[in-house]
């Protein structure tokens, strides 16, 4: 409102303005303050605000419980009274620089922990996040803080837990390296024992045996009857020095078994057939009853050692006049073949039949004479049949007999491949030594332009494996013939390098043995520690590739003064597919020497080099090394001197510069291709562009 004059007279002049808008934001602003105070009185959190002077601006419930401190006798005062003396002086200083520097302390924007204390003077545990705020020209700092006494306790528990859990590991580690120092005490003395007791054992047999066949002089009735006895009892000696053996190699991991396909029809008549003159002098019948059986997948020496443990016992505890039945049929549900041992004994009781595996138990026996044994048979025979992934059982009744059976899988050539690997990896320390695994694949026999017959796959992987065998320490358990798949698999001690070295020298063989007339793929894969059966398989068939019969694996010596011509032939040979081993030299003596220690298939041979040129190097090869299968190329500018070197010796002839493909071609042609003379008639004939 304001005086003014109007039309001559006295007014006032009043201007109006509409503030609803100004008035909504007031109240809306009264109503955020008031909803804002609403919520920080609500949380659960204490809220803490201080000002540039570090009093405090606002202690909501929450804090005033936190620190049992009443909000009107706490708001105002320095926020210091909130901390343990050791924490206010440097609390001033970052007050002081946060608020009058400028400089932030590194606690505002984080969450930290720090011990805070009550009215009543108690120390405790809080996590705190700390915000700065400004509002207006004002800063100020907003910390939100929890009690954390309840975490740190547990913390602190956990901690202990884990001390005493570590210290308990290091007992257990001490406890574990005492147990393998007394496994090994023991594994020592096993063997010594073993040897120690075997050999006067045996000698003490063979000795009494002599006097028993009257051999050393005439002995009388009651002699030959204590002899017997003493000969009784040093069998039953040497069985349990094998039992206790074989006991400790299963249980400590060290039982080897090579699982492969056997007639399991053969390897029962076979235990049967022995136990017969036994049965009949007790007077006992021994039938076999077999149906139709497919082949087994089986250690055949193991199975037998299970059979005859059982058979022994159906024998031992059968009377006179009893009989024992041994049976086998194949389960088409489960491809397991089962085999039963059924005999007309005793039987045997509930308790017993729960233990009857176990180690040193001995059911029905009485004192004095009768049937004895060592109490390990069974137990033995249990876990031979679990290494076999088999299962093992009892089914008997007092008064009634018994049936021991067990069951082992039928040999399926999947399942017989993973068993083939897991023996070897079983009784293989891949630490000391590598293994690797190549896998040989037979494709068509090109001849015939189809997929090869079985007879003809196991002519050549039985050929493989006769090479293999010939000069070297391998044995028909590094190989597995796949007839489904037509593939071979061999097992090798030896890195991947040293393995595909080794299939290479097969392959040369079959080729020279049985021409190049089928075709293989190959792949080999070195077998890592951590490797699971699946994935080694899988890695082998993933890295099948067909291999050029005629070179694989053949051996190439370059030899030529230029490392530049050297580094392009190994390029050319690398990128050709042909699979070779190559090696270079600049010096003509060297060739010699390499030649001899060597002997290469393929010797390409530059001519000009000092010191010893290409036509000295062939001549003191021709002159003092076997050269029957070996071809030499000799690939150089001096063309003038091929038809001379033809006669020396040479298969073929070069010139420089040379194209790569015409080159690749010749040494296919030299390598696969019978022994030819190469007439030289003029330069046009040896230029190769």
């Amino acid at each position: 409102v304001a005086e003014t004059a109007w039309e001559g007279e006295f007014a006032y002049l009043v201007t109006l303005r509409d503030i609803t808008a100004r008035h909504r934001f007031e109240q809306a602003h009264r109503e955020n303050e008031k909803l804002l105070s609403t919520i920080i009185k609500s949380t659960q959190m204490g809220v803490i605000a201080i000002d540039k002077h570090g009093e405090i601006t606002i202690f909501n419930p929450a804090a005033a419980k936190l620190f049992k401190r009443k909000p009107a006798q706490t708001i105002g005062k320095n926020v210091a009274c909130l901390m343990p003396e050791k924490y206010r002086r440097k609390h001033s200083r970052d007050v002081e620089s946060y608020f009058l520097k400028g400089v932030p302390d590194k606690a505002i924007g984080n969450i930290v922990e720090f011990e805070a204390m009550r009215s009543d003077g108690t120390i405790f545990p809080i996590e705190i996040s700390l915000s700065g705020c400004r509002e207006g020209e004002s800063k100020f700092v907003v910390g939100i803080a929890r009690d954390i006494s309840a975490r740190k306790a547990a913390e602190k528990e956990l901690m202990e837990y884990s001390q005493k859990i570590e210290k308990a590991n290091l007992d257990l580690q001490g406890a574990n390296a005492k147990l393998k120092e007394l496994d090994k005490l023991k594994t020592d003395f096993l063997s010594v024992a073993s040897h120690e007791l075997r050999t006067p054992l045996t000698i003490i047999r063979e000795y009494v045996a002599l006097i028993r066949d009257g051999l050393t002089g005439p002995i009388n009735e009651d002699q030959t009857e204590c002899l017997d006895a003493t000969l009784q009892n040093c069998d039953r000696l040497g069985n349990l020095i094998n039992d206790i053996l074989d006991i400790h190699r299963i249980e400590s991991g060290k039982q080897e078994i090579h699982r492969c396909e056997v007639d399991i029809a053969r390897l029962v008549n076979d235990c049967v057939r022995d136990f017969l003159p036994q049965c009949q002098a007790k007077n006992q019948e021994l039938k076999c009853s077999l149906k139709e059986l497919p082949p087994a997948l089986c250690d055949p020496a193991k199975i037998t050692q299970v059979l005859v443990n059982l058979i022994g016992n159906a024998f031992k505890f059968t009377p006179e006049g009893g009989g024992i039945t041994v049976s086998a049929e194949s389960s088409r549900s489960d491809d397991m073949i089962k085999l039963a041992v059924l005999d007309t004994g005793e039987g045997i009781s509930e308790t017993d039949r729960a233990r009857i595996f176990d180690k040193f138990t001995q059911v029905n026996r009485q004192d004095g004479g009768g049937s004895k044994g060592t109490g390990l048979g069974l137990s033995i025979a249990q876990k031979i049949v679990e290494l076999h992934d088999g299962r093992i059982g009892v089914e008997s009744m007092p008064g009634e007999g018994s049936t021991f059976y067990f069951c082992i899988p039928e040999y399926k050539e999947p399942l017989a491949l993973n068993a083939f690997i897991q023996d070897k990896l079983a009784s293989h320390n891949l630490m000391d030594c590598p293994l690797s695994i190549s896998l040989l694949k037979m494709g068509d026999i090109l001849e015939q332009d189809s997929s090869p017959r079985p007879d003809d796959m196991n002519e050549v992987f039985q050929a493989i494996i006769n090479i293999a065998s010939l000069g070297s320490r391998a044995n028909d358990e590094q190989f597995l013939i796949l007839k489904d798949e037509y593939a071979l698999a061999i097992l090798n001690e030896a890195d991947a390098e040293g393995s595909r070295s080794m299939i290479g020298r097969l392959l040369r063989e079959i080729s020279n043995r049985l021409g190049c007339n089928i075709s293989l793929y190959q792949a080999t894969v070195q077998i890592q520690v951590e490797d699971s059966v699946e994935k080694i398989i899988k890695d082998a068939r993933n890295n099948l590739k067909l291999v050029n019969l005629g070179t694989f694996g053949k051996r190439v010596l370059i030899v030529d003064d230029d490392e530049n011509i050297i580094l392009s032939l190994r390029r050319a040979l690398k990128a050709s597919g042909l699979d070779l081993e190559i090696t270079s030299t600049t010096n003509g003596y060297d060739a010699c020497v390499i030649f001899g220690k060597w002997e290469p298939d393929l010797v390409i041979l530059d001519l000009a080099m000092p010191d010893c040129d290409g036509k000295t190097v062939l001549k003191i090869i021709k002159k003092y090394c076997h050269t029957r299968n070996t071809k030499f190329l000799i690939l150089s500018g001096l063309s003038e001197h091929f038809e001379e070197m033809i006669k020396l010796g040479a298969d073929d002839c070069m010139t420089k510069p040379y194209d790569n493909s015409i080159l690749v071609d010749k040494i296919k042609h030299l390598l696969c291709g019978s022994t030819r003379e190469v007439e030289i008639k003029n330069e046009n004939m040896v230029h190769s562009q």
